[in-house]
């Protein structure tokens, strides 16, 4: 029989093989969550522990899991689960399964997710919202990802915390249980077919992480109580780029990946008593 365009080039057969409708089985929205409700079936099985699976996009290596987190599951012809011993083929250690993800020769989507959630108790808030555009054709495809986060803060008022002997009556308005936080992602990647034998893909992301926490009044409070502040903000980019081909009976593969990370905390500080 013809081989599936995509899969990985071995003599070892599939643990486990997906078709559609049992991709659509799973719910998931992203390839992320459709790896965690696979991730029994991708442990490794040596009883080494090890690291995650290999994943694997189309039978070839990817620079990294941003490449590939934010496709649409709908976006998946066909899932391969391929043991341990495939990993070697790929350079990787041989206490990892391998995880290859078939996508389909012509696909287009845009999909937006709307997510939201609050505490029984109240006083909570969690809310997430994400839009992915997805092109894939034969000369190659186009993602492009952007996500928000926010959840709200927890005051110590909110969760009736007894307050040290002599604070202020209203000292649990200045202090959380747990901050507030804001997170912003942007993800976009690039493939294109250089040749019939070869293929460039490029990733570009960035994540913008913010974080207010309350940290108590001050030994001096002035006439309209101000709490200390400690806010926390971290930049992260990331990038990379694979370049794959063929040459008689090899597959070769080059990837490059570039991090920097930035993170800047302000701590406000008390005032000792002049008396």
């Amino acid at each position: 029989a013809q081989r599936l365009n995509g899969a990985v080039l071995t003599d070892m057969p599939p643990i486990i093989e997906l078709n559609e409708r049992a991709i659509e089985s799973y719910g998931a929205a992203t390839i992320a969550e459709l790896l965690t409700a696979l991730a029994p079936q991708t442990g490794g099985g040596r009883g080494r522990g090890g690291g995650g699976s290999v994943v694997l996009l189309n039978g070839q290596r990817v620079s990294g899991f941003a490449e590939i987190r934010d496709l649409p599951p709908e976006a998946i012809q066909r899932v391969q689960v391929l043991p341990e011993e495939v990993a070697l083929q790929y350079g990787f250690s041989p206490d990892q399964r391998v995880v290859n993800f078939i996508l389909k020769d012509n696909f287009s989507a845009v999909t937006v997710d709307l997510e939201g959630g609050a505490a029984t108790a109240g006083d909570y808030l969690r809310s997430e919202q994400q839009a992915t555009l997805v092109r894939i054709g034969k000369a190659g495809r186009i993602n492009l990802s952007v996500q928000r986060q926010s959840v709200s803060s927890v005051l110590e008022s909110n969760r009736g915390i007894v307050q040290r002997p002599g604070a202020a009556a209203n000292a649990g308005d200045f202090r959380t249980l747990s901050p507030s936080t804001e997170t912003y992602n942007f993800n976009a990647v690039a493939n294109r077919k250089l040749s019939d034998r070869i293929g460039l893909t490029l990733n570009a992301n960035y994540e913008d992480d913010r974080s207010t926490a309350l940290l108590g009044l001050p030994a001096v409070v002035g006439p309209i109580p101000t709490a200390l502040v400690r806010d926390t903000r971290v930049g992260r980019f990331g990038s990379g780029a694979t370049l794959t081909g063929s040459a008689a009976r090899w597959n070769w593969s080059v990837t490059g990946t570039y991090n920097r990370s930035i993170s800047n905390t302000r701590i406000d500080r008390t005032l000792a008593s002049t008396d």
